[in-house]
């Protein structure tokens, strides 16, 4: 088997072990939704991460109505319940792993975006493109405005302009 080959069959295994998880983490859900307000989007804290990923990052969606990963082939993200308060015992202090300029580990509250904004301009124009990445540093759009909120696609920067023409000064 060829290098090519092998990189599509590591996609195509974790993409089969996300959707797997997703499936068993949605009926858990579902045969709780007594208990839980919902779920939380979890995206990788890293300059690989997708646009639709770190834009899910952190929001909460309804059990049976939002999006559920993969959101995408070799998609990493991941999600997590949300306990209703009258049920939550003890509010966890969680982290979360983080690779970018610094890495380690930062708060389990800490979404795709803010980690960002803490990041070099070099490492926001790699990740995101510098036009983006300019956009975004500057806080004319929300990285969650980068995507198609019902679809997940990537919004062209051509779409950006078109959907947010007073941010390019249009």
């Amino acid at each position: 088997m060829g290098v090519r080959q092998s990189r599509q069959l590591e996609t195509l295994t974790r993409t089969i072990i996300n959707h797997s998880s997703s499936v068993a983490r949605e009926l858990t859900y579902e045969a709780n939704s007594d208990i839980l307000d919902g779920y939380e989007w979890v995206a990788t804290l890293d300059g690989k991460t997708s646009l639709v990923c770190s834009g899910r990052d952190g929001k909460v969606y309804s059990i049976g109505s939002g999006p559920m990963p993969p959101a995408h082939f070799s998609c990493r993200s991941t999600t997590i319940p949300v306990v209703k308060d009258e049920f939550t015992v003890v509010k966890l202090k969680g982290m979360r792993p983080q690779v970018g300029d610094t890495t380690g580990r930062t708060s389990a509250k800490t979404t795709y975006g803010g980690w960002l904004k803490k990041q070099s301009k070099a490492f926001q124009d790699d990740a995101l493109g510098p036009e983006r990445a300019k956009l975004f540093r500057t806080g004319k759009l929300k990285i969650e405005q980068f995507t198609d909120e019902h679809t997940g696609d990537t919004i062209s920067l051509a779409g950006l302009r078109a959907r947010y023409p007073v941010v390019f000064g249009d």
